[in-house]
């Protein structure tokens, strides 16, 4: 019967972020695109996180414990988290340009594409607190704080690293989206495993998020740079990962 609760307990916080989306959201529905989405997402971020902090008064479960915000393990391999974010911001793009070459995948990229289109916004330092900093935080403090911890102590690790990982995914929409995002929160789920600490999923996902900038600029460059930073990208990506995962950690709950 206890773990339920914490199973209750992730679905629950799951339901309140989606709630404050949504409210936000359709707040500004006339205007979804460009800089008003990255103030949805600005606003919305700050909601939900204040909104938990707030609930960790009435179910008197200190705040800092249930997302794990504490001082990392191993904090010298915390330096590694940044560039693998960088890093695989580009190698996810580049296995996407080869998925495009596979015929009966045109039709998703073809979603994927009008998707983007709408919520594609210019670089600015608005967008990148937004896109950049404050969506990421409140994802994090989310997924690999609310959701992941409570259902690894209702479920096996690997489960719950998948299940959070999934779901994490779904909310991102499109098809490709909740591919790579699925991907991105396993790899997420297994730094917080690894560090202990929320701070190592948060730096990578801000990191990639932020990278995502540099993606117009440097498609558009000639293909030996194209080429050159996919390289590049692999081998760096492969060497933090090696380093910061020489055998993979499933923690026991927390």
């Amino acid at each position: 019967m206890r773990k339920y609760k914490y199973l209750l307990k992730a679905f629950c916080y799951l339901i309140i972020y989606i709630a404050i989306q949504s409210f936000f959201s359709f707040a500004f529905v006339y205007s979804i695109v460009g800089e008003i989405s990255v103030g949805v997402t600005i606003l919305s971020s700050i909601a939900a996180i204040l909104v938990f902090w707030g609930l960790s008064f009435i179910t008197k479960d200190k705040f800092s414990d249930e997302i794990l915000l504490k001082k990392p393990q191993k904090p010298s391999l915390l330096l590694l988290v940044i560039p693998l974010g960088i890093s695989l911001q580009f190698v996810i793009s580049a296995l996407m340009n080869l998925l495009y070459y596979i015929p009966f995948l045109k039709p998703l990229f073809d979603s994927y594409a009008q998707s983007s289109s709408v919520l594609d916004v210019s670089f600015s330092a608005f967008s990148l607190i937004g896109f950049g900093i404050c969506g990421p935080i409140a994802e994090e403090v989310l997924f690999r704080g609310y959701i992941y911890g409570n259902l690894k102590k209702c479920v096996k690790p690997p489960f719950a690293l998948l299940i959070q990982a999934f779901v994490f995914g779904l909310l991102h929409g499109n098809p490709l989206w909740i591919l790579y995002a699925t991907v991105l929160g396993i790899v997420l789920g297994l730094l917080r495993d690894r560090f202990e600490s929320i701070y190592a999923p948060l730096l990578l996902h801000c990191s990639f998020n932020m990278t995502s900038f540099l993606q117009t600029y440097v498609e558009s460059a000639r293909n030996m740079v194209i080429y050159s930073v996919f390289g590049i990208s692999f081998i760096t990506a492969a060497f933090c990962l090696y380093m910061i995962f020489p055998d993979i950690p499933m923690k026991k709950p927390d």
